[in-house]
């Protein structure tokens, strides 16, 4: 029979290998960004000599988490979205984009986050072949919008700092609405061919219906790519434009008077904290992935429960944008506060 690799967003289990019949075997890998639980099913976890109370355990404590994390992010990048939209002095061009970056946080903490809740709870694939491949098709969109936003933020504040008002043109708010509705339309139309190498499959042995990738090969070819151009080579552009803009703030500095620039470099250690927290927050589901195919996974329980925390990480990406916009700058904080409490206009002060 040929080999096929479980795919889901959700509860797959990745780590666990599972025998299709007496000489192939059938791997439950990750989703996209391995959104899998500890728990295959209730057959692998009995063949891993995991006891029934623990199983109770994570079908009911995991979804639990991942709910609570979804609920928070979506609360805090909504509220972004609205603040941002409502406030005409808050319409900057990087909050523009840092918009941009809160409605994909949105976009994946519902397709994501809901569909892995579910999915921990139920062992199969309920939801039929269609939005199989439209779930799996919205998280890369959405993945990709995400680091892209971050690249395109750090190239306008390249331009910015470096250029000024020789780049009016270049960084007007046209332009930046344009830039950040061409993320969305690029990744959308590149990432269709995602539609056509997901599918549900029903294992006869197992009896259970997964979200599947088409084969290993594809599988492979499909999570390398995403880690090269959805991970490591934006974050390489990102580094380096940071880079030269903190280098050219230091000769500015040797110029200027110590406070003349001190708004662009709190602007730039801002939005590098937040990329930073990306990087952070998906390395090891990255590493996880290309190990998973690349390599051989530990089949122990407590790589299982790591994954759970990897996983919450991802998550975690999403919810904590719209902290560090809140901790970071004045005007953002005011802003909440006052849309929160329901309070009187507050005076705009300086945004970040």
């Amino acid at each position: 029979m040929q080999e096929m690799v479980t795919y889901s967003p959700v509860a797959v289990d990745n780590s666990i290998r599972s025998v299709a019949d007496a000489s192939t075997s059938v791997t439950g890998v990750p989703a996209e960004y391995a959104f899998s639980s500890v728990l295959a099913s209730s057959e692998s976890i009995t063949e891993k000599g995991i006891t029934d109370i623990v199983e109770r355990i994570y079908v009911v404590l995991v979804p639990a988490i991942v709910t609570f994390v979804v609920i928070s992010g979506l609360l805090g990048n909504v509220l972004v979205i609205y603040v941002i939209s409502s406030r005409k002095h808050l319409q900057t061009v990087t909050n523009i984009l840092l918009m941009n970056l809160a409605i994909s946080d949105v976009s994946f903490l519902l397709i994501c986050g809901s569909f892995t809740a579910v999915y921990y709870v139920l062992p199969d694939w309920p939801l039929g072949d269609a939005l199989c491949r439209i779930v799996q098709y919205l998280l890369y969109v959405s993945a990709y919008v995400t680091v892209y936003t971050l690249t395109a933020v750090s190239a306008v504040r390249y331009v910015t700092v470096l250029y000024g008002s020789k780049a009016v043109f270049i960084r007007s708010k046209r332009n930046i609405v344009l830039l950040a509705v061409g993320i969305w339309v690029v990744f959308l139309v590149a990432k269709i061919p995602i539609l056509v190498v997901h599918g549900v499959s029903h294992n006869h042995l197992t009896q259970r219906t997964t979200c599947v990738i088409s084969g290993v090969p594809e599988a492979q070819q499909l999570f390398a790519s995403f880690f090269v151009f959805a991970y490591a080579l934006p974050l390489v552009v990102i580094a380096t434009l940071y880079l030269m803009i903190v280098c050219h703030l230091r000769r500015k500095g040797m110029h200027n008077s110590p406070s003349s620039d001190d708004r662009k470099r709190h602007i730039t250690k801002v939005l590098v904290l937040v990329v930073a927290v990306f990087a952070v927050c998906w390395l090891p589901l990255h590493i996880h992935l290309l190990v998973a195919y690349y390599g051989q996974l530990p089949e122990t329980v407590l790589y299982k429960v790591l994954l759970i925390l990897w996983n919450t990480l991802a998550f975690l990406n999403s919810v904590l944008n719209p902290i560090i916009y809140n901790f970071c700058s004045q005007d953002f904080r005011l802003s909440f506060k006052e849309v929160v409490t329901c309070s009187s206009r507050l005076p705009p002060v300086a945004d970040v």
